[in-house]
């Protein structure tokens, strides 16, 4: 099956690129919640069931917390981790987080890669040209 995609994203995933090769972690500072840490290893857990209950429970954390944990995530061993932080990210349309989530398009694994692509694609193009 071949993908067709438009200049504009083929464009944006390119800008994602380059920000991303320059950027540094984004959000990062503050103290991971060891609550929220030990949901993220869940999530990243090989039992589809309870990965799937993790990821429910993180929608549930105040953005605070969130989204520092989700940045340190992008780098999670397991790539369920990696990929539901992605996803969740783009949930929050967390934009300043874009060149972290850029660095995954090189990811290894197809999955984590397609959900980076999608993620992007929800963010203003300005967050991924690093403007």
């Amino acid at each position: 099956m071949t993908t067709r995609r438009s200049a504009g994203a083929l464009a944006l995933l390119a800008l994602a690129a380059a920000s991303a090769a320059t950027a540094g972690d984004g959000p990062t500072t503050r103290p991971i919640d060891p609550g929220v840490a030990s949901l993220i290893d869940r999530m990243g857990a090989c039992q589809e069931t309870e990965s799937r209950a993790a990821y429910e429970q993180l929608q549930r954390v105040p953005r605070e917390k969130l989204v520092p944990a989700l940045v340190r995530a992008l780098k999670h061993e397991a790539w369920p981790a990696r990929a539901g932080a992605v996803r969740l990210l783009a949930g929050l349309h967390e934009s300043r987080t874009a060149p972290a989530v850029a660095a995954l398009m090189a990811d290894q694994v197809w999955r984590v890669r397609l959900d980076a692509a999608e993620a992007l694609g929800r963010f203003p193009a300005a967050a991924c040209s690093g403007r």
